[in-house]
């Protein structure tokens, strides 16, 4: 499922709305997506990021790009901010 997945990112909850109801038909257990009490996480979530993304981190921020072209400078806000991965050698 997350190689057939085309965008930049996946949350866990999308991940679960698609397999809980192949998992709870096929199988004695009853699947769930909840948060995990006392981590500290504030409510957040596990989220897969395709390897072909660019992930810029500013803060608790994040940009996700996903480009055709490596090498491409990022700008935001008229402010070079990161660069597309390059190709692969």
């Amino acid at each position: 499922m997350l190689r057939q997945n085309e965008k930049a990112f996946i949350s866990t909850q999308e991940i679960f709305t698609r397999i809980a109801p192949v998992i709870g038909n096929n199988a004695e257990q009853t699947p769930r997506c909840s948060p995990i009490l006392y981590t500290g996480d504030n409510g957040g979530q596990f989220v897969f990021v395709a390897s072909d993304a660019t992930v810029i981190h500013q803060g608790k921020t994040a940009l996700i790009v996903n480009a055709d072209v490596n090498g491409a400078v990022i700008f935001l806000n008229d402010k070079q901010i990161g660069v597309t991965p390059s190709p692969e050698v």
